[in-house]
């Protein structure tokens, strides 16, 4: 009886394991199906650093803002904004953030978020970082306005922060991409959530970017459209001197 059972526990975990393998293969595969329209996974390595210039609505409130940004992949950005003649600038050195002109300390997890947002690729951030990832299958995207798509769960590996993808069936492009981080502050939790939508792709030196972008966050929504878009630019000497 005992052999019974045994043998019955060893065929569980056989069949648990193989959906595990199988769910990763298929993460793997769909990730690859994604760098294969983006213009290559080789190709996207290759860029290190952007310069982005567009402007933006906010949904409710009407007002429009100019957003110019520049980044060092996986170390630091430069955020500028204009908004209703006010200029405000954001940057973050890979250790400190300047915003408007003062210097906020930051704690080491939250180093690592600002880090992971400086990435012009989430999907090579994740597999650098060591991301787990889940294929949760294909849905109809009718009810949503968009296409059909396919679902990727990829996990922080100490679970803190979860990113949930949307890739196009036909296609492949990213259409939708969600962060959610949740760290225990004093007196509860903090969780920051942000969402982006993307769309109007063009090539740019042999890579696909998205030319609208509609961001989610506590603050609203804002609807971007990029005018210009430049990967591996020149930067400005001292862009990201605090």
């Amino acid at each position: 009886m005992k052999q019974l059972i045994s043998l019955s526990v060893l065929a569980l975990l056989l069949a648990t394991g193989g959906r595990l393998f199988a769910q990763e293969d298929k993460a793997e595969k769909l990730l690859n199906n994604y760098f294969i329209a983006m213009g290559g996974k080789e190709a996207l390595e290759a860029v290190g650093s952007s310069r982005m210039l567009m402007e933006g609505v906010q949904e409710v409130s009407g007002i429009r803002l100019k957003k110019e940004e520049f980044r060092l992949f996986g170390q630091k950005f430069h955020l500028k904004l204009e908004q209703g003649g006010q200029r405000l600038e954001q940057i973050f050195d890979g250790q400190r953030l300047s915003y408007g002109g003062q210097v906020i300390a930051l704690e080491e997890s939250d180093k690592a978020l600002m880090r992971s947002q400086t990435y012009g690729f989430t999907e090579l951030m994740l597999l650098e970082k060591g991301y787990g990832l889940s294929f949760d299958g294909l849905y109809a995207g009718g009810d949503f306005g968009k296409p059909d798509y396919y679902r990727l769960t990829a996990t922080s590996p100490d679970g803190a922060t979860v990113y949930t993808l949307h890739y196009q069936k036909d296609g492949y492009k990213k259409l939708t991409e969600e962060m959610v981080r949740t760290v225990e502050v004093q007196g509860g939790v903090k969780r920051t959530r942000i969402t982006l939508n993307f769309s109007d792709y063009r090539e740019v030196d042999g890579v696909q970017v998205p030319f609208a972008i509609e961001q989610k966050d506590d603050s609203g929504v804002i609807q971007f459209k990029v005018s210009e878009a430049e990967l591996n630019p020149s930067l400005p000497s001292g862009v990201f001197k605090i």
